[in-house]
């Protein structure tokens, strides 16, 4: 941390107040609060949730949190923040930056920090796996292209967000308190329709067809991925198999099938210990021929999958 972030107030020793529908922090014998505005807190569906501030801060504060396995998209519609995750800083808010998707495989901590005094209006959409597979989205981060970040289970994309963006996510920072449940289903539409128009933005243009070489290796990329050598190779190893490179291996693979070369093969070695458990195989046998050392991962990626679990497909 900086000499200037150093001198930021920590929201930890702040005093949470609530008037009415306005909530507001305010330090120990302050006359004004440091910070003061509304919040939206609501879970629309089990493991799609709403997070909604128009707040203004008097000076610069800090806090922690942590951000659960899933997505989270972040619209920020005034003023800026940053978060940081480990030794990483990811802006939060700006022209390049007023939208910001994540994507955590567990459980992430994190800092906030809002550097300076000013305005805040933000909108934070956060997404179960268990909510993205049932909607049949499981790959909805692997089509967006993020990266990850180092030394982190997290990835990230940011870019400046669309005026349909802005409108809807500005749409449901100023909905009314719900009283109807054609409200709550109207919020619960508009929420969607932002993530629609957000992913949108970050769907690639059509690249031209593969040429007669390029889909020859990718049938000899398949070849070896069903073959009892080549399915526990790293990419590298693929990639010097067939005579190609690993970032244009996985372009082409992808551009083939629509998935990643680790979303195929992590998806075909749970397709065996299907058939595997289906046959009696134990849970943990099954697990390990995946190339799983944990039962409760094997378990996680399985019922995301098949929406079972390993032992209901093996009952």
């Amino acid at each position: 941390m900086g000499k200037h972030e150093s001198q930021l107030l920590n929201a930890a020793t702040l005093e949470w107040r609530k008037t009415g529908q306005e909530y507001s922090l305010w330090r120990e014998c302050g006359t004004a609060p440091v910070m003061q505005g509304m919040f939206i807190e609501q879970e629309l569906r089990p493991g799609l949730a709403l997070h909604g501030t128009r707040v203004s801060f008097s000076q610069g504060i800090c806090g922690t949190g942590e951000m659960a396995a899933g997505l989270k998209l972040i619209v920020m519609l005034e003023g800026q923040a940053s978060a940081r995750f480990g030794n990483t800083r990811l802006q939060l808010g700006g022209a390049r930056a007023s939208c910001v998707l994540l994507s955590a495989s567990s459980s992430e901590p994190f800092e906030r920090i809002v550097t300076q005094a000013g305005q805040q209006r933000q909108i934070v959409l956060s997404i179960s796996p268990e909510w993205l597979a049932q909607a049949g989205l499981g790959e909805l981060a692997e089509q967006a292209a993020l990266e990850t970040l180092p030394g982190q289970s997290l990835a990230s994309r940011s870019w400046a967000a669309s005026a349909q963006v802005l409108s809807l996510a500005g749409a449901l920072l100023h909905t009314e308190p719900l009283h109807s449940p054609l409200q709550q289903l109207q919020r619960e539409s508009r929420a969607l329709d932002l993530l629609l128009a957000a992913m949108q933005q970050l769907e690639p243009q059509q690249p031209p067809a593969l040429d007669q070489r390029a889909r020859q290796r990718i049938e000899q990329l398949l070849q070896l991925l069903h073959g009892e050598e080549g399915h526990d190779w790293s990419l590298s190893q693929l990639a010097r198999a067939i005579g190609s490179n690993p970032t244009t291996l996985q372009k082409q693979f992808r551009q083939t099938t629509g998935h990643s070369i680790a979303h195929y093969v992590r998806t075909q070695r749970l397709q065996r210990a299907r058939s595997e458990l289906q046959q009696g195989l134990s849970v943990t046998e099954a697990a390990l021929n995946a190339g799983y050392t944990s039962p409760g991962n094997f378990a996680t990626a399985f019922k995301r999958q098949f929406g079972q679990t390993p032992r209901q497909i093996r009952a």
